[in-house]
């Protein structure tokens, strides 16, 4: 009997020692035991909550399979951050050991300081990466802004040939053209508009979008190699991912060579949770180099001289709003392979209706 109270002396002390709350909740949702960290947390003592209903906030984790969750709530006039995990426990009742009793053990954390550090931290990289975005663009606005204004200083000259001023003016009107373009990317990376998602015809879209790119006098040199089926519907935002395609096809142009095709494919895939729609270019160029292999999809990374560097990334943030998957890897032969899956059927819960399309 004595190493039987000493052995419950020892579970009591190092349960009221967790730094984390423990409630045990019968079958009527009413509180049988509670630690002193639970008390802490609903700002009441342990004994207290003994025998009270369990609080509504806590009541949807009985409804969700998981077992666990997080949420922010109100407790004690003041927002907290709480996480959330249940287990269930069968508990002999008495001597009789054939009659059992279940009881759910739910602990339950108080991460509101642990929040708060998240979110100071999420802010400061945040920051910094506005701080790094603003001289990445200062960068890229200064090259052209310097040949406008050089061009535009000579053009203001006395002696000057007609010929000098036809090229001073090709000059500005080019780099005109490539801040407009600077600021277009910018927009559509930093200021995304809500997906538009309905099942769409992607292998119409694709083909069409080919044969677009085949009739430009750019694509003259390099072959559309095109392979889809007939018909393959994804539930996506048309409008981006026509952005997204045109991005990918117009960044294998620019690494291809004169003559060398571009192999362009579309089929089903496919993957853990259902099939998926994979989408592949492949081109004949040099490859990603190296040094911005690890950082392609950073804002501004590009080797190319008249490349903004916002091509990858708002096709990087096209596919994640999509729930999506990229891979970018080097092609067996030379070049460069782009792999794109994308979702077939609609996010559960998402009651919008095929025929909208």
């Amino acid at each position: 009997r004595t190493d039987l109270h000493r052995a419950e002396a020892f579970q009591a002390a190092v349960l009221e020692s967790l730094p984390v709350g423990v409630l045990t909740v019968g079958e009527d949702h009413r509180i049988q035991s509670a630690n002193a960290a639970a008390g802490r947390i609903f700002n009441q003592t342990a004994e207290s909550l003994i025998g009270l209903k369990l609080p509504t906030v806590l009541e949807s984790i009985f409804n969700d399979d998981s077992n666990f969750q997080e949420f922010t709530t109100e407790l004690g006039g003041k927002s907290v951050a709480l996480s959330v995990s249940r287990a269930s426990v069968r508990h002999p009742l008495g001597l009789n050991r054939s009659t059992v009793q279940t009881l759910e053990v739910l602990v339950i954390e108080d991460r509101t300081e642990i929040q708060k550090l998240q979110d100071s931290l999420r802010l400061k990289e945040r920051l910094a990466s506005i701080g790094e975005m603003a001289a990445a663009i200062a960068h890229e606005l200064r090259n052209p802004l310097a040949a406008i204004s050089g061009s535009l200083e000579l053009l203001c000259g006395d002696k000057i040939g007609e010929d000098n001023r036809q090229k001073l003016e090709a000059i500005v009107t080019r780099e005109i053209e490539r801040l407009n373009n600077l600021v277009n990317d910018f927009l559509v990376y930093a200021r995304p508009s809500p997906l538009a998602r309905r099942r769409t015809e992607l292998a119409s879209l694709i083909r069409d979008l080919c044969m677009v790119l085949e009739r430009d006098s750019m694509w003259k040199n390099n072959p559309l190699k095109v392979d889809t089926p007939e018909h393959l519907e994804a539930w996506v935002d048309a409008g981006e991912v026509r952005q997204m395609f045109w991005n990918i096809l117009r960044n294998a142009l620019e690494a291809s060579s004169d003559g060398s095709p571009i192999e362009v494919s579309l089929k089903y895939e496919k993957a853990v949770d259902g099939k998926r729609a994979a989408f592949t270019v492949r081109d004949y160029g040099k490859g990603i180099d190296p040094s911005i292999r690890d950082r392609i999809f950073e804002p501004f990374q590009t080797t190319k001289s008249q490349g903004t560097g916002l091509g990858l990334a708002v096709v990087h943030r096209i596919v994640i709003s999509h729930e999506g998957k990229i891979d970018i890897e080097p092609a067996e032969g030379g070049g460069t392979r782009v792999k794109i899956l994308l979702p077939i059927e609609p996010p559960q819960g998402n009651t919008t209706k095929a025929s909208e399309a």
